[in-house]
């Protein structure tokens, strides 16, 4: 199922919204809350209502079915607490449910990443930037990248991912595809900003239909 949504008003609902094991995440209340009901009821993901210090939910967390990782709130009890200094843990990490890159300024949290997340993890960067989490966009199917890739970023990405497709789009012309979009194996969320040729080619990769 492919569909859109806007989050406050934004076309960045990668930032604000974040989903793994089939749920999304969300700081409540939502603006236009029936919007984000109806894109759940769509897409077969459970809409799930946390509170968080930030409406920017997608920017704080990373995870999978395994595991859910943040590093602001050492009491929260949904997603593990990651102790370090670099609180945007979305930006940094982009996986799935057979492996993670994380950006190498969490290279010391490899360790703790991989007992979270269930899954081998090594460091890697996309266009040789380390925001890999906005960067990239993955599903257990596919890893879709910011055009600029490498091709030995792309290969490392591919086998810690243990995916068959990764090719490289844009959202709205951009290269932030993971801050303008939500994936699940079954499910693509979009920007409303998304043309209609980025939307096939994400989608084609991640094996979305």
């Amino acid at each position: 199922m492919i569909t859109y949504l806007a989050s406050h008003g934004s076309g960045l609902v990668g930032l604000f919204l974040f989903q793994a094991g089939g749920k999304i995440y969300y700081h409540a209340p939502f603006q236009k809350e029936g919007e984000l009901t109806k894109t759940c009821e769509l897409t077969g993901l459970e809409k799930v209502p946390i509170k968080f210090v930030s409406s920017l939910i997608g920017l704080f967390h990373a995870g999978n079915s395994k595991g859910i990782v943040q590093a602001v709130d050492p009491k929260c009890e949904w997603a593990t607490y990651l102790d370090t200094k670099f609180t945007g843990i979305g930006n940094l990490i982009l996986c799935n449910d057979k492996g993670a890159v994380i950006s190498p300024l969490l290279k010391k949290q490899k360790k703790a990443l991989e007992k979270i997340l269930g899954v081998p993890c090594k460091t890697g960067t996309i266009a040789g930037l380390q925001t890999v989490g906005t960067l990239g966009l993955a599903n257990n199917h596919g890893v879709v990248v910011h055009p600029e890739a490498t091709d030995k970023e792309m290969e490392l990405i591919k086998t810690t991912l243990g995916v068959e497709k990764i090719g490289p789009a844009t959202i709205a012309k951009s290269g932030f595809i993971g801050a303008s979009t939500i994936v699940s194996d079954t499910a693509l969320i979009l920007s409303p900003e998304a043309l209609t040729p980025e939307m096939a080619q994400i989608a084609e990769i991640l094996e979305i239909e």
